[in-house]
């Protein structure tokens, strides 16, 4: 059984990777990439792991931060981006 601190810890952790996570998708203007191409966010996420072990995350933080798949959510938050700005133009 997992005591209250080891949760608070997980939890904190996890908040730590989602900032960074966020931070990194912003600097590398990843939520506005021009493509539809699932490999170019494959690449992107193996850049982006790379990054997270690289600033002390472990992949599997980084994919847990991702929902379980690190392409899919940088392809997600590239379709939002271009939605909302459609949106703003109109």
């Amino acid at each position: 059984m997992r005591t209250i601190i080891e949760i608070t810890a997980v939890g904190n952790g996890l908040m730590e990777i989602m900032h960074w996570l966020d931070n990194a998708v912003s600097f590398a203007h990843i939520d506005t990439f021009p493509t539809d191409e699932v490999a170019e966010f494959a690449m992107m996420a193996g850049i982006l792991r790379a990054e997270a072990q690289m600033a002390g995350f472990t992949a599997e933080s980084l994919e847990a931060a991702c929902g379980g798949d690190i392409s899919r959510h940088l392809m997600a938050r590239a379709h939002s981006a271009s939605t909302q700005e459609i949106e703003k133009d109109r």
